[in-house]
């Protein structure tokens, strides 16, 4: 029997087993039964979400939905949102340089030009264009929830795979706040350095002007100099350095008016997640004297000033709602400003005069400066006679300004324009008090202008030259339905079917130069999804499943034409497969929650030319090139010709899509009691992912792998002080979380390695 099949089958078992068990649990009546978004431990049935704009049970809702609490993303090891993979099944990292790359159910991005994420990230309601977002730690962070699957009519822009909803801490008029401190140790083994990690964070709320006017101040810092080596000096490298700020003020002069101002600015310096590792031979490096290049996980080969990921966040949002007798009008305003500085040796090693010069050993230097200015006006209608409808009007405006430079030489800017013009609407229906039915549709209409400066040196994107070489437009303009039937069975039980389509936005082909005619535009990729499944949530218990299938359409992705490389379309794709998860309070000091992602397939039906390079192992071949000093050398795999190696093209048709694991599962067992010295709480969370290719080619093979993240803490009688141990990654387990395959050389970005620390936290 298939291996995969069985692990599905007994999670599957177990997480009933649980419910069995928890049914049968007496409830715990010391805890509140108030609902709140991400789970309650009182009454786990009682989870509300906001995945449809509006306050709902998460039984009621008929999609996919991991909603977590920031207290269990603490707890389960998450310290970013790039850890959210250990908690998300389905979920799976990837990315190049500064930029994130997530895949979600086998739908994902790749690193084409103008092209942006298919999984749609708003915090506090504000859409984030640049993917670095993902990179960053949010210590004020309040909630968060994954919505799996389309979400083309409530969430609009770029949502074809799905959306992540953060809510930070709101301001109060209770006085009121916290301060975190934490000291790691990285333990140095597998390959990596031992490093310390030292982390400081704190929250402060409170009124400023009696019932009126509060405000609120986040701030945190965090440091490690690096768990990395760097072969060239044997030394310790990849310092890590993190800050963030959020400021907020809340403005309440009546009882149905509320305005919050809010403010954010956060820098990182994360050159630890910018070091690759070049395996063996697949570096140009390998093929000249005196170049050095590192092979193992953890060690890095960098020319002087190029292992560099420096990401800058700044912005300003304000939020008005007004609460009438027949619903709600929300305007959600914000400006967002990102510069993202990135630099690598893309030969991924320290290059010898030869190999530098002849344009084999390659440094990139590279920024990425964008603004967006985005405007939402919603409305959220009471229940009148079983009706209920969210509707809204969105406006987006962004600027991208992609400066690189090679060798320290410029080598081309690109300067993208794009807005978003889109209105929506989502009717509810309660036909019975047991028949639901729901029905959306928003339409878009997207305006891009691209220009590409061949020459330009000038970084500021204030001040843009004004002569380019070439210059695209393109409107794209679409309609995205979704419709959905739902019946309780029973008290608490639901099922649901629902059919939803969401799009990644097109580009204009301005880096299209080959094509013929020249300047193909990029279709925008759409996903047709259809899902059903099943929700049950009582006082002990919450159990949901969900079997999904995809009809995916301009999958986005590099097509080779024989001579160069384009960005295009391949596919179509087809995905279908099974989410479970579930949160079962086992008695008065247990709980359990797991949740499993079955893939089964996830593979191109159409991709006849996928790019490939000579060390694919679709395309192996002897050829012979000048080496340093214009040597001929012959070689079978990789070979350093000019800028590389040797590119190829193979039929990826029927292959699997890459960074889609078939199997991926989390769960957390968690332990709370109070003793007469105080409260003890306890958990272990464990996340496993089968076996997947981390590019398309499968030259980057990731094996299964499974990480456990663990931690206890006491909280004393009487006392503001909560004393904690932790460990992340225990097993010390080395996955990929990008890759790099270019015709300059090949590597592997890795997740951080064994972690233990202590943590304190102080509330008042």
């Amino acid at each position: 029997m298939n291996k995969t099949w069985m692990g599905s089958t007994a999670v599957v078992t177990g997480l009933l087993l649980a419910a069995t068990a928890a049914n049968a649990a007496p409830a715990n009546s010391s805890a509140s039964d108030e609902p709140s978004i991400g789970q309650n431990t009182a009454n786990v049935g009682e989870v509300v979400v906001t995945a449809q704009r509006r306050v709902q049970k998460l039984s009621e809702v008929p999609e996919t939905v991991i909603a977590l609490s920031a207290s269990q993303l603490t707890r389960a090891g998450v310290s970013g949102l790039r850890d959210l993979q250990l908690v998300v099944p389905g979920l799976t990292f990837g990315g190049t340089g500064t930029q994130s790359l997530p895949t979600l159910r086998g739908v994902g991005a790749q690193p084409i030009t103008g092209g942006e994420n298919p999984i749609a990230v708003y915090v506090d309601g504000v859409y984030q264009l640049n993917s670095s977002i993902l990179r960053e730690d949010m210590p004020d962070m309040q909630d968060l929830q994954v919505l799996k699957g389309p979400q083309g009519v409530l969430f609009g822009r770029n949502s074809s795979a799905g959306a992540v909803l953060v809510t930070t801490r709101a301001p109060s008029f209770n006085f009121s706040g916290n301060v975190s401190a934490l000291g790691g140790y990285y333990t140095g083994s597998g390959g990596s350095h031992a490093a310390p990690e030292v982390g400081i964070n704190g929250f402060v709320t409170g009124p400023l002007l009696g019932n009126v006017l509060a405000g609120s101040l986040a701030a945190g810092y965090d440091y490690t100099p690096g768990y990395l080596t760097d072969d060239v000096t044997g030394q310790q490298t990849g310092v890590i350095r993190k800050y963030y700020s959020r400021a907020k003020l809340l403005l309440e002069p009546t009882d149905w008016t509320k305005f919050t101002l809010a403010g954010w600015y956060i820098w990182e310096d994360d050159q630890g997640q910018e070091g690759a590792t070049s395996p063996p031979g697949w570096s140009p490096g390998d093929y000249f004297p005196g170049s050095i290049t590192a092979h193992q996980p953890f060690h890095v080969s960098y020319d002087p000033g190029y292992l560099q990921g420096k990401v800058e966040t700044k912005g300003i949002s304000f939020n008005a709602e007004f609460k009438l007798a027949f619903g709600t009008i929300t305007s959600i305003t914000a400006l967002n400003h990102t510069h993202a500085e990135g630099g690598n040796s893309v030969s991924f090693t320290h290059s010898s005069p030869a190999c530098f010069t002849s344009l084999r050993c390659i440094d990139i230097t590279y920024w990425q400066i964008d603004s967006a200015l985005s405007q939402e006006i919603n409305f959220t209608s009471r229940k009148i006679n079983g009706f209920t409808f969210v509707g809204g009007v969105f406006y987006y405006n962004a600027s991208v300004w992609n400066p690189s430079f090679t060798q320290n030489a410029p080598r081309g800017t690109y300067l993208i324009k794009n807005q978003d013009y889109a209105v929506y609407g989502d009717l509810t229906w309660d036909v019975t008090d047991r028949l639901t039915i729901e029905g959306g549709l928003r339409y878009t209409s997207e305006p891009r202008q691209d220009r590409h400066y061949a020459n330009a040196v000038n970084v500021d994107p204030a001040d843009v030259p004004t002569s380019y070489d070439r210059f695209r437009t393109k409107t794209y303009n679409s309609l995205a339905p979704r419709a959905s039937i739902r019946y309780r069975f029973l008290e608490g039980l639901n099922g649901y079917f629902t059919y939803s389509e969401g799009s990644r936005s097109g580009t204009t082909g301005v880096t299209n130069t080959v094509t013929n005619p020249p300047f193909q535009p990029v279709l925008p990729e759409v996903v047709r999804a259809y899902e059903a499944g099943l929700k049950y949530a009582s006082h002990n218990l919450s159990l949901n499943g969900a079997f999904f299938y995809y009809d995916y359409q301009n999958k986005q992705q590099r097509v080779f034409l024989g001579t160069t490389t384009i960005d295009g379309s391949a596919g179509p794709v087809r995905i279908y497969g099974l989410d479970v998860d579930g949160v079962a309070r086992l008695n008065n000091d247990f709980t359990l929650s797991a949740a499993v992602s079955w893939l089964p397939v996830a593979k191109f039906l159409d991709y006849p030319k996928a790019p490939g390079f000579t060390y694919a192992r679709f395309a192996p071949t002897t050829t012979t090139v000048i080496g340093a000093g214009g040597v001929p050398v012959t070689c079978t795999g990789f070979c350093p010709g000019f800028l590389g190696s040797i590119q190829a093209t193979f039929n990826a048709t029927g292959m699997r899509v890459d960074r889609a694991p078939e199997l991926t599962l989390s769960s957390t067992l968690a332990y709370n009691h109070e003793f007469d010295p105080g409260t003890v709480d306890a958990s272990v969370t464990v996340h496993y992912s089968s076996a997947f290719n981390a590019d398309l080619t499968g030259m980057f093979r990731q094996p299964g792998y499974a990480t456990l993240a663990a931690q206890a803490g006491i909280l004393l009688r009487n006392s503001k002080i909560r004393v904690s141990v932790w460990g992340r990654n225990l097993t010390n387990s080395i996955y990929m979380t990008q890759t790099l395959t270019s015709a300059s050389g090949f590597a592997a970005y890795y997740g951080a390695p064994r972690e233990v620390g202590v943590r304190v936290d102080y509330k008042w």
